[in-house]
């Protein structure tokens, strides 16, 4: 029925890396690695495929990883927080003055401290914080067809294209849907 499923498959690691331990101890295996995603290809909103760049979190680290190269390219440490959720999205930004927007890679991740941090791996930047919950975070998700929609129990998060990083927040419960203005920040800080 499947021939491809008749085939032996032979899988090696290509690199093993423990880039989330505390204080960069090879001797720490107590560390957890919480989640991982794949970055999407810079022009599509991720659904259909991804990049050679995976994010992963655990412990107080978010790092973004070469797969091919197995180098670790950046790490994003945040002292007493425990990052257990992550995810990835492409929006289109301009650095504004007439210039032509252009697909950029985002990455959101949450953990034990109820707040979600917005970096922009490409300029080593992380350029925004929010508190989405008083408890922790387990999960975020940037909806792939409409990149400036971003789920975290018990919010949905809609952002107005980043063209001035407005952020509006709407409570996922049994009342009706409230929203309410949560920040501005400059669209320039990220570039």
């Amino acid at each position: 029925m499947f021939p491809f499923l008749q085939q032996p498959v032979c899988l090696k690691p290509l690199h093993v890396l423990q880039c989330h331990s505390k204080q960069d101890s090879s001797e720490d295996f107590s560390t957890q690695l919480w989640a991982c995603a794949f970055q999407p290809l810079p022009d599509s909103t991720g659904a259909g495929g991804g990049s050679r760049l995976v994010a992963t979190c655990g412990g107080d680290s978010l790092c973004v990883i070469d797969c091919e190269t197995g180098m670790v390219m950046k790490k994003y440490k945040v002292p007493g927080e425990e990052f257990f959720s992550l995810s990835w999205s492409t929006v289109l930004m301009s650095r504004g003055g007439g210039a032509s927007a252009q697909h950029c890679s985002i990455v959101a991740a949450g953990g034990k401290r109820g707040l979600v941090k917005l970096i922009h791996p490409r300029n080593n930047v992380a350029y925004g914080e929010f508190r989405a919950s008083r408890k922790a975070l387990s999960v975020l998700r940037f909806n792939h067809h409409q990149g400036n929609f971003l789920f975290s129990e018990p919010w949905l998060l809609l952002f107005d294209r980043f063209k001035n990083w407005r952020c509006e927040l709407c409570v996922v419960d049994s009342q009706p849907i409230q929203s309410q203005i949560l920040c501005n920040i400059v669209s320039n800080l990220l570039f």
